[in-house]
């Protein structure tokens, strides 16, 4: 027999390396996760009195959970309604269509490291619709910009309206109220317009954009550095919503009403824990802007710098609730947005025919290409 040309050990030999390397990433991805996800919770129990935080649970009227958790999913049906309306100059898809693959996305964003539950969803998409993969993950940029601005107008407002206790907020923070405003205001305003401006470029002006990408990333070596111009002009098919006005009204004012839902999904549990007097319809705000920072950190499942946040939040809403309290909610709020999304995903992976390994090779190759 002849042997096989050398070629083809070659590149055996670089397959390989790349898959150490992948996996590599992957573990240190995962670790430093987990690594932050422990550091917040010493964080969010070291004050907790652990006979109290067992009577918090114990007590707990936990009927409150079926409108939390029925609130909770509502908002991925006007997630569904919102991508319809950004996939609609590409492809009119049926938002019942649109929702498995959402699904099974957020049930990856809680499994698996780095949020693969994005380009999970995106490649669903891709298979089931027949969109081409650049453009549906281009609708996910669009998507995650609608999300974050909704989110900074809730911090602002919260941050300007809402009546702290500033000693409180001093303690609680670091930061006096008006500092934390100013520098979060600032930082959170800047971020949003470098990134929603340059998406309106790459859209509008893809040869301008392709230039300041090149010389932002100058530091780079010129194969990544291509590799990244490349990547984020093929997201350029998935930009077309911003040549209709109507549909980007439409898609904002949807975000605002899946905020709402957000923000009101925490209400039901004021009063399973007896802090419903405590606390009022506005207070949803304060802790979801609370968890909602917390959510940003990446850790596996959402666990630590969530549940610290939303302590924090309670607390700056009415000081008088215990941390002991404070914690017992967290707990049972985290497993509200969790355990359902989890559930749901996987019974429409299921459902698609999708299974859990393979999602997972999905996202590592699609991450390995966008590496």
């Amino acid at each position: 027999m002849g042997q096989p040309p050398k070629g083809d050990f070659k590149n055996q030999h670089t397959r390989f390396e790349r898959s150490i390397l992948r996996n590599t990433k992957l573990w240190i991805q995962f670790s430093i996760g987990i690594a932050i996800a422990v550091f917040f919770m010493w964080l969010f129990l070291r004050k907790v009195d652990w006979d109290n935080l067992k009577l918090a649970l114990a007590s707990a009227r936990y009927i409150y959970l079926i409108p939390a958790i029925l609130l909770a999913l509502m908002t991925y049906v006007f997630r569904a309604f919102r991508w319809y309306y950004l996939l609609h100059e590409l492809k009119r898809i049926h938002f019942n269509r649109l929702l498995p693959p959402i699904m099974i996305g957020f049930m990856g964003n809680a499994l698996l490291p780095a949020r693969a539950g994005e380009f999970i969803r995106a490649y669903l998409l891709s298979q089931k619709e027949k969109v081409k993969l650049t453009a549906s993950l281009g609708t996910l940029v669009v998507d995650r910009l609608f999300d974050t601005l909704v989110l900074l107008i809730l911090i602002a407002g919260v941050l300007m309206f809402y009546p702290f206790d500033e000693e409180l907020f001093l303690q609680a923070t670091g930061r006096s109220l008006e500092q934390a405003t100013f520098f979060l205001g600032l930082i959170a305003t800047s971020g949003f317009a470098v990134l929603a401006g340059f998406t309106v470029l790459l859209y509008h002006k893809k040869d301008l954009a392709a230039r300041i990408l090149e010389k932002v990333l100058f530091f780079l070596p010129h194969r990544m550095r291509s590799g990244i111009i490349s990547l984020f002009m093929s997201f350029t098919d998935g930009l077309h919503i911003f040549k209709n006005w109507r549909h980007m009204v439409i898609a904002v004012l949807i975000t605002i009403v899946q905020w709402i839902f957000n923000a009101l999904a925490f209400y039901p549990l004021f009063y399973a824990f007896g802090i419903g007097d405590k606390l009022n319809v506005v207070s949803t705000a304060v802790v979801l802007a609370s968890a909602a920072v917390g959510v940003c950190i990446p850790t596996p499942g959402y666990a630590g710098p969530f549940h610290f946040f939303v302590q924090i939040g309670l607390q700056l809403s009415n000081s008088s609730i215990s941390s002991s309290v404070g914690a017992a909610f967290a707990l049972v709020a985290h497993a509200v947005i969790f355990f359902p999304v989890v559930i749901i995903g996987i019974l429409y992976a299921f459902k698609e025919g999708v299974s859990l390994g393979q999602i997972e090779r999905t996202s590592e190759s699609l991450r390995a290409a966008v590496e």
